[in-house]
């Protein structure tokens, strides 16, 4: 495995080990629809950016490219969902499979983050707004990838 694809879990290493200056991409996978957020460039505000709808690994890891080339992207942090006993399930083995075959195709630091919890918090944030339901998925993926960042940017400067 390449040296600069690292596996993190917040709750088990309790800090970050790679050290990533500039813009930071968020995702939050699923099955066929992928929540993207990106910080700025002081990884101090995490933004919704878009969701990526494929269910093609190709397709996806094309469109991140693209995403990463026109933001200047430093640094990728996807979602690891990893069951209530910190022990990887089927989703989690799906997600660190796109990791190394995204680590293959983009020349970026990427990071495995516990994303515990994401798309519930995004669903309780959206549950008082009237929006309807297909806008709605699309918010929840796209708030998730951005609770994943705020997740991961917080932990970092609590560490540092």
């Amino acid at each position: 495995m390449n040296p600069k694809l690292k596996f993190l879990n917040s709750l088990i290493m309790g800090k970050n080990e790679i050290n990533i200056k500039g813009k930071l991409l968020g995702i939050d996978p699923g099955d066929k629809y992928f929540g993207i957020a990106i910080t700025d460039d002081n990884q101090s505000i995490a933004n919704p950016l878009t969701v990526i709808k494929t269910s093609s690994i190709t397709h996806l890891i094309n469109q991140i490219k693209q995403i990463c080339s026109k933001h200047n992207i430093k640094g990728i942090i996807i979602g690891y969902p990893l069951l209530e006993n910190n022990k990887e399930g089927t989703q989690a083995l799906k997600v660190k499979n796109l990791a190394e075959k995204m680590n293959k195709e983009i020349n970026l630091p990427i990071v495995l983050w516990n994303e515990k919890l994401t798309s519930f918090e995004s669903e309780m944030f959206l549950r008082n707004f009237k929006i309807k339901k297909k806008k709605k998925k699309d918010l929840i993926n796209k708030l998730a990838a951005t609770f994943i960042l705020k997740d991961y940017i917080e932990s970092v400067k609590k560490n540092s």
